[in-house]
């Protein structure tokens, strides 16, 4: 497997976000390798040599990424507001 460090940074961002939007727009059926490298702008080799197994670990990598993400509350903002910034975005990951 290829070194994770030595991926271009833009790249691996695109292609987690051709992924991430694909599903997002049309369910499992709309993923595949091709799409997501025409998406991202890269070849489809770039996909297969950072992700062997394919287009489930692209998905599962780019739905990974978006959980780590962490909500963005209002500077200053209290407990409250930090709890619901939170829940806002366990919605919207998973609706």
């Amino acid at each position: 497997m290829p070194d994770p460090a030595r991926r271009n940074p833009d790249v691996h961002r695109a292609v987690l976000d051709a992924a991430w939007s694909l599903t997002a727009e049309g369910g499992w059926q709309a993923v595949s390798v091709d799409a997501i490298a025409a998406r991202a702008g890269v070849g489809k080799r770039t996909v297969y040599r950072w992700w062997p197994a394919g287009k489930a670990a692209v998905v599962l990598e780019a739905f990974l990424d978006r959980a780590r993400a962490r909500p963005a509350p209002a500077a200053g903002a209290g407990l409250t507001e930090l709890l619901r910034a939170h829940a806002r975005h366990f919605v919207d990951l998973y609706s």
